[in-house]
């Protein structure tokens, strides 16, 4: 049975994300700070927490972290279980804060980093998904993934110098997928996409530099699965047995399983 929305920490992270940014405009003028100050962690340590709701200040980037956390987040959740998706969070964060301390930026958001892990480990489990954002247009976390990232590191860059604080997405994707490679190793789910990863493409397919051409049988082959035998051959040896596609490879592990039967 599938959590109720309301018990779901994605959940609450995009209202945390929302509250974040209401508080943010009114809190300003009176000097209240929610982004994390390495200069000031001593005086302010509550921002060890707020900052994760925090991006850039903006509504746009708080709009952005909320609806990730909300359509994407709470899949994740669903499926890594609380404990993995606490991790996940704080693995980001960490990652962002650390780019804060190294850099010696004046004031650093999180939001924008853990929303970057949380899409990540959705691509990671389901590339291939679409989801309805607001019941408008169904979009991939690939593309919304991409999309951002390619944003955020113009937004770094764009200026001709590049600007430490546009990285803080780019630090917290990649520490979430550390923790992921990590954690989720030796999973239930890593095994089983193991198992079919070996089913449609054959053992050690991936890392093997050669393949057996002369071990694929050809007798009784439609001309036209001969001729595309022929032309997948041909492009291995010449740019490479890793340059093949997973079709093609899948293609070769069905032909060898002929001979196998």
């Amino acid at each position: 049975m599938r959590t109720a929305s309301t018990k779901s920490l994605a959940f609450w992270m995009a209202v945390g994300c929302i509250a974040a940014a209401v508080v943010s405009g009114i809190g300003t003028q009176r000097g209240l700070a929610l982004t994390l100050r390495p200069a000031r962690i001593d005086q302010e340590p509550w921002t060890a927490l707020t900052f994760l709701f925090v991006g850039r200040g903006d509504w746009l980037s708080a709009l952005f972290s909320a609806a990730c956390f909300f359509h994407f987040g709470r899949e994740v959740e669903r499926c890594l279980g609380l404990i993995k998706f606490a991790g996940l969070v704080v693995t980001a964060a960490l990652g962002a804060a650390a780019i804060g301390f190294a850099a010696a930026l004046t004031d650093v958001g999180a939001s924008g980093a853990v929303a970057a892990g949380v899409l990540v480990a959705y691509v990671r489990l389901w590339p291939l998904n679409r989801v309805s954002l607001f019941g408008t247009s169904a979009m991939s976390a690939r593309d919304v993934l991409i999309g951002y990232i390619g944003l955020t590191l113009l937004g770094a860059a764009g200026s001709g110098q590049l600007r430490w604080e546009g990285l803080v997405p780019v630090v917290g994707l990649a520490s979430a997928l550390l923790f992921l490679t990590v954690v989720d190793r030796d999973s239930a789910g890593a095994k089983f996409r193991q198992r079919l990863k070996t089913a449609l493409y054959g053992e050690g397919t991936w890392s093997r530099e050669e393949i057996d051409w002369e071990g694929v049988p050809r007798d009784g082959l439609h001309e036209l699965t001969l001729h595309e035998l022929e032309r997948v051959e041909a492009k291995a040896a010449r740019d490479g047995v890793r340059s093949l596609t997973a079709d093609e490879r899948a293609f070769i592990h069905r032909l060898r399983l002929r001979r196998t039967a």
